[in-house]
């Protein structure tokens, strides 16, 4: 896995992470970081690690009922709830709250499953500095 993913992945739930935090342990630049993001994903920093914390979000409030919201909020490096429920929305079209009951009922058929609910993204793929 490249250093970059490696270093997203190991330090996204930290809700100070920003550019410069990955621009240092990465040994590169911001303006490379974001090439190497927009060329591989498609999506700039920002939307990479809000991709990123959302569907562990959504992972989250689909496996631990007892945890709160703003629980899994700030877990996944959300420290503004309210941030946090509007991004997923966003996301999702359901607030995070709709979306565990959603995903606690049992599975129907696609045909007859709620249009605007999308299920979480698969894993991120990882992204690297070419050789």
């Amino acid at each position: 896995m490249s250093r970059l993913s490696d270093v997203i992945s190991t330090n996204y739930t930290d809700a100070d992470l920003d550019l410069p935090g990955i621009v240092a342990p990465t040994g590169t630049n911001r303006n490379k970081v974001n090439e190497v993001l927009k060329t591989e994903l498609g999506m700039t920093f920002a939307t990479y690690l809000n991709k990123l914390r959302l569907t562990e979000a959504a992972r989250l409030l689909a496996e631990k009922n007892g945890a709160a919201v703003a629980e899994i909020a700030y877990s996944v490096g959300y420290a503004n709830v309210p941030y946090f429920n509007k991004l997923f929305k966003e996301e999702y079209g359901c607030t995070p709250k709709a979306f565990r009951s959603l995903s606690a009922r049992p599975q129907q058929p696609a045909s007859t499953s709620s249009p605007n609910v999308r299920p979480p993204s698969e894993d991120l793929p990882a992204v690297g500095f070419p050789a």
